[in-house]
């Protein structure tokens, strides 16, 4: 990564989110070929010898290369299709198996990548989406406040916090001009990266309207204000300003390229539009590890803008066969950097005690083996903002809810949860840096007693003791203003914050829960994070019925399943591995039974 990336403000926490390369094989049953170990994914790298011995078969293939140097421009530079990533030294082309194998000999080259398909989260495909197939498995619809005092997120409102002054930039497919998105300067400026746009800004929206209808959904979670359904369906952050950046066409789909060309754009105009949070409700399948990933080094390049990147984990959590897949957490949630989402089934109800995983999102580990996903939020049902003329409007009404709103799931869902809390934090403290809200979005998070630790990450987003958090920080004297109280009262249930969070491959606990009934004694804030070695808690953790995601399966448009080869038969679920038995907490941590 980046020098920049290097000197954040928060040493400690920026050295567990760099944290780099594969955990050691050794003794773990897992294959002892590295991701690293050629200059391409396994994936692209097993296609070109299969065309290498099929050379009739040989065609262009859209990829990304990563150069080492300004002189490999050279290589490149006279194709008649190439492009310029240069916010991660790459360029974009096509090219054929044989014309791979000869740059790939150049040392300016450092890595080929494919140009993925990147989708939406919430498609209605078993394997890849979240969408009405699961909606007899997990459950009704929830009931329109519950999505909302599930996080606390009606106390913020109360004390007075609603996103005002953070904009959200949404790479999705666009936003609609739905009544719930209106209000004066809201809409700060709308871009198109799908064809025949390849980046045209438009300031009023009606040069590229949402044609699939999922970004609009996603905005009306981060944002929407109500105004159709008398403040029923109203959003986490419902006075936040939008960017729209429309990267996804009238079939949800997009690509990496101009995924990350979007990115640049984003990043140049972040101090004319406000941008503090970018939301990604969207991906494509692992398959390369994260330093190598194009995704992954692009996001990171948001993250040192200074821009909070908030990304779905994904919805590859089971086969269409309902077997159960774990390390499938999507690009660029694989990153350490970013925050990853997953989604969570609230049961109908706001109380934590009847919440459980979603059947279809996202897994742990990565392909890098790192802990994700950071934080689990709503995603099961989810009733907002329908696009008038769109795909899924059309293509689902049996969806709609009444004339302006439409019932979606996944885990793009969840992720614009967690957009809308990150915007509540920024506005209780503008002064802090990506890497501090997503600490503080992990320190705060509830630990959930049904959830596996890598369906829920750290837990629930936690919006009410975020924000008390945040609005208490002093950034530049690194301390505490005042104590925070991590707990709160919903319907009878006690509400605590976790305290403890898992990085990469690290557990961080936090000194500053000095008891069940407060935050903070004065310490200052970088000497109150701690790191505990934790490199042996993959171990153990998964079912012998269920597959791996790195070892068994491959992805190009959609599940391939090659065969069904599980990790080694140590891997034996235990019933001992959950939260408060598998992991060795510090007496400070404040926790639920």
């Amino acid at each position: 990564m980046t020098k920049k990336t290097r000197n954040r403000s928060i040493a400690l926490l920026s050295a567990l989110l760099l944290t780099g390369g594969l955990f050691a094989s050794e003794g773990r049953g897992r294959s002892e070929v590295s991701l690293h170990s050629v200059k391409t994914s396994p994936l692209l790298e097993a296609e070109l010898r299969y065309l290498e011995h099929r050379p009739e078969y040989d065609y262009p293939i859209p990829v990304i290369v990563r150069t080492s140097r300004a002189g490999a421009a050279q290589l490149l530079a006279s194709r008649p299709d190439v492009r310029r990533l240069s916010s991660i030294g790459s360029y974009v082309t096509r090219m054929t198996a044989a014309e791979l194998r000869e740059i790939m000999r150049s040392d300016e080259v450092r890595y080929v990548a494919l140009d993925a398909v990147v989708r939406g989260w919430n498609e209605d495909r078993p394997g890849r989406g979240g969408g009405r197939a699961d909606r007899g498995q997990d459950g009704d619809a929830s009931s329109p406040s519950s999505y909302l005092r599930a996080m606390g997120v009606d106390l913020a409102h109360r004390a007075g916090y609603r996103g005002e002054g953070v904009t959200v930039a949404v790479f999705d497919s666009g936003m609609s001009q739905h009544p719930d998105l209106r209000g004066k300067g809201r809409l700060k400026a709308s871009v198109d990266f799908t064809p025949p746009y390849w980046g045209q800004e438009s300031k009023k929206d009606e040069l590229h309207p949402d044609q699939y209808g999922h970004g609009t959904h996603v905005a009306g979670i981060i944002g929407g204000n109500g105004h159709s359904s008398r403040g029923q369906w109203s959003g986490v952050a419902p006075e936040v300003g939008f960017v729209n950046v429309r990267v996804l066409d009238s079939e949800g789909k997009g690509s990496t390229s101009r995924l990350i060309e979007a990115i640049e754009w984003v990043i140049e105009r972040k101090d004319a539009y406000g941008i503090r949070v970018a939301n990604f409700s969207l991906g494509h399948p692992p398959v390369n590890p994260y330093l190598e990933d194009p995704l992954c080094r692009a996001t990171a390049a948001l993250m040192d803008a200074g821009i909070v990147t908030v990304v779905s984990a994904g919805n590859i959590g089971r086969t269409p066969d309902g077997m159960t897949i774990w390390g499938g957490i999507a690009s660029p949630g694989i990153s350490p950097e970013v925050i990853s989402v997953s989604a969570l089934n609230n049961n109908q109800t706001a109380t934590h005690s009847d919440d459980v995983a979603t059947s279809y999102a996202s897994r742990g580990p990565t392909v890098d083996y790192f802990f994700k996903p950071d934080l689990t939020a709503p995603g099961n049902r989810i009733v907002s903002l329908l696009a008038p003329d769109s795909v899924l409007a059309r293509d689902y009404p049996e969806l709609h809810v009444g004339e302006h709103y439409l019932e979606l799931s996944g885990s793009s869902m969840a992720t614009a949860f967690a957009s809308g809390v990150a915007a509540l934090i920024l506005e209780a403290n503008p002064e802090l840096s990506p890497d501090l809200v997503k600490l503080i979005m992990l320190v705060t998070a509830v630990k959930l007693t049904e959830p596996h630790m890598l369906e829920q990450g750290a837990g629930l987003a936690n919006a009410w003791t975020a924000v008390q958090l945040a609005s208490q920080l002093d950034v530049r004297k690194q301390r505490l203003k005042k104590a925070v109280t991590p707990t709160w009262r919903l319907d009878g249930e006690l509400v605590s914050a976790g305290g403890a969070f898992a990085v990469a491959d690290r557990v961080v606990y936090t000194p500053l829960v000095d008891s069940p009934d407060f935050w903070g004694d004065g310490n200052p804030w970088t000497d109150s994070l701690s790191p505990f070695d934790s490199s042996d808690w993959l171990d153990g953790l998964f079912h012998p019925d269920s597959v791996v995601w790195i070892d068994s399966v491959v992805w190009i448009d959609s599940v391939v399943w090659i065969d069904s080869v599980v990790w080694i038969d140590n891997l034996i679920f235990s019933d001992s591995v959950v939260w408060i038995d598998s992991v060795v907490w510090i007496d400070s941590v404040v926790w639920i039974d």
